[in-house]
């Protein structure tokens, strides 16, 4: 802006000169009177102190400029700093969550505990524990809970009448799934028990029916509350087969499995611990097919 009025003031000043030149000129060239030549006046004093301004203007002018660069060069000193010292806004991470779960050991004999643990729980977060033979039956399930810190150790104890193999440990946690491999060995067996009165033995053959194109099998003929059912059937391959166990009381379980390319099945059940005493049945269906075992649990 001062710039700017500076060049009008400069404007002015030339286009007054320009004026008085071109008036000076005019005035020569008429022949002057005597009278004309005694009322002349003299403006050289008046141009010598235009010309003063002018170059006073002038020197004016290239100072302005000169500060207006040392101006800009400051501002741009300034810009450059502010610049480095703003502070760097960093957006959050999301960060994926993980879910980690490990064991005290990898081998188990029968009758010991797995000792698990879950890392990248929340505090209170539900984790679903599954533990599935290596035909992938379920063999067990649980929902546990971390801590207020999110620490989460649980102990799940191996059945007695669990068989030597490896299972699969299985812990989901908000969608996410990990999984972990044990081995169990030891595998106890029942034995035939008898009382003083032969009333109470343990030991019996299952009664089995099959139709034509369908049959399955049990491990043995009689248990305990709490044992597993094995059982081991056939049918059309890569089929659905759908199982129901029945108990003297009328409880049911259900078992659904689906052969695989040859026909076989091995699906698995879970005695509760209240098991009724006497004969439980379980039908096994496909498609129109059926086939039926009937075992004996004891209580003592």
């Amino acid at each position: 802006m001062a710039k700017e009025l500076a060049i009008l003031a400069v404007s002015m000043i030339t286009l007054l000169v320009a004026g008085y030149a071109a008036y000076s000129v005019m005035e020569l060239s008429d022949t002057p009177s005597p009278r004309q030549v005694s009322a002349e006046k003299d403006y050289t004093g008046e141009l010598k102190s235009i010309q003063a301004s002018l170059n006073d203007v002038h020197k004016k002018l290239e100072a302005l400029e000169s500060d207006m660069a040392e101006l800009q060069t400051i501002k741009d000193a300034l810009d450059e700093i502010d610049h480095q010292t703003q502070p760097v806004v960093q957006k959050p991470t999301q960060s994926t969550p993980t879910l980690d779960i490990t064991t005290d050991k990898t081998s188990y004999t029968v009758g010991e505990s797995i000792i698990i643990t879950a890392n990248g729980v929340l505090p209170q977060g539900a984790v679903k524990l599954d533990l599935y033979s290596s035909l992938d039956e379920l063999i067990a399930t649980q929902i546990v809970y971390s801590d207020s810190a999110g620490k989460l150790v649980y102990e799940m104890k191996l059945p007695s009448f669990i068989k030597t193999g490896n299972y699969k440990l299985k812990a989901l946690y908000n969608n996410i799934v990990d999984e972990i491999i044990v081995s169990v060995s030891g595998s106890t067996q029942s034995t035939t028990e008898t009382s003083s009165d032969d009333t109470t033995s343990t030991q019996s053959d299952p009664i089995v029916t099959t139709t034509s194109g369908l049959s399955f099998s049990l491990d043995k003929g009689s248990y305990k509350p709490d044992e597993i059912v094995w059982v081991s059937g056939k049918g059309a391959p890569n089929s659905a087969v759908v199982l129901k166990m029945t108990s003297p009381d009328g409880k049911i379980q259900m078992a659904n499995t689906s052969t695989l390319s040859d026909g076989s099945f091995k699906p698995v059940f879970v005695l509760p611990s209240d098991a009724k005493a006497g004969d439980w049945v379980i039908v096994a269906t496909q498609g129109d097919k059926e086939a039926k075992v009937t075992l004996k649990v004891y209580t003592q």
